[in-house]
Order: structure tokens, then C-alpha cells, then sequence
């Protein structure tokens, strides 16, 4: 992604304990929540790029297939 190209805001919810982890990490190594989210995602589409679905686990997996 160029420095030029726009952001797209987007809305996640996370539980409680995520949260605090992600905060006290941004604390500690002095990076955004933002960026960190953003690199997160960016790892998750370059781990899935070439494949059909995402390794997710069992229990998402099969709530995914109900839903």
C-alpha cells in the first residue's frame, strides 16, 4: 500500500482481553492499534492468498458452515 493511496475506516468488535493485549502491545512498542490491526490483516490476506479458504479453526469452521 502507497502512502498516497486513502484509508478505508472500518469498524471490528473485539472481546475485552483483545483489546487490553493489543493496547498494552501498542504501549509497549510505541505503534498505533491502527498499524498494528493493518499489519495483522496484511498477514492474514498474504497466509490466505492462494488458497480457497483460510485455516480457521474447528469451532469457527463449522459455525461458518451453518451460518
Amino acid at each position: 500500500m502507497s502512502q498516497k493511496e486513502p484509508l478505508i475506516r472500518v469498524t471490528v468488535s473485539l472481546d475485552s482481553g483483545d483489546y487490553a493485549e493489543l493496547g498494552a502491545l501498542s504501549e509497549r512498542t510505541e505503534i498505533s492499534r491502527s498499524w498494528l490491526i493493518r499489519q495483522a490483516i496484511r498477514d492474514l490476506l498474504e497466509r490466505c492468498r492462494d488458497r480457497d479458504q483460510p485455516e480457521l479453526p474447528l469451532w469457527l469452521a463449522h459455525r461458518t458452515q451453518r451460518d
